[in-house]
């Protein structure tokens, strides 16, 4: 049971790490927005990935992601 919850946590920070260099990677947002879902979409088991950023009331396509 204690061995479950030290794997499960040891794999959360593992994901923090990973997409922390994926941000910290390039200046460039697009760039880093692409490589921060790829590493969330590939870590997170996920099919994809989207980000959208509100613009008043207009939501606006930012980067997509897919396995």
């Amino acid at each position: 049971m204690m061995n479950a919850h030290i794997l499960d946590m040891t794999r959360k920070l593992s994901l923090s790490y990973e997409i922390a260099l994926s941000i910290g990677g390039s200046l460039d947002l697009g760039e880093m927005m692409k490589r921060f879902l790829k590493t969330v979409v590939r870590k997170g088991e996920a099919y994809r990935g989207l980000v959208w950023l509100l613009d008043g009331e207009e939501p606006t396509l930012v980067s997509a992601v897919g396995s």
